[in-house]
């Protein structure tokens, strides 16, 4: 992506770590692992590296993609929230 030009529009139909319930959710996430790894919570974020974030992968269903769409509910952000914390063994 970096010498490709993508359309945004593009990259949410296929992805949801651009929808804002997801960026809220990474920025929650964020400032747990600054909390608890002061000094190194950078080492702890190759874990994201981990989770499909294609918009088919089924985990998202009922969490953050309701009725084939992304929620941005406070109870989807929370959700998403959750869901990172476990991937990062928070």
């Amino acid at each position: 992506m970096l010498h490709k030009q993508v359309a945004a529009g593009e990259i949410r139909r296929d992805s949801v770590h651009c929808h804002s319930v997801v960026l809220e959710s990474l920025g929650e996430v964020g400032a747990v692992l600054r909390s608890v790894f002061p000094n190194n919570w950078e080492e702890h974020l190759s874990l994201l590296q981990q989770v499909d974030w294609s918009i088919s992968n089924p985990d998202w269903e009922g969490g953050i993609l309701v009725k084939g769409g992304i929620s941005k509910s406070r109870a989807s952000v929370n959700w998403m929230t959750n869901y990172l914390k476990v991937k990062l063994g928070l």
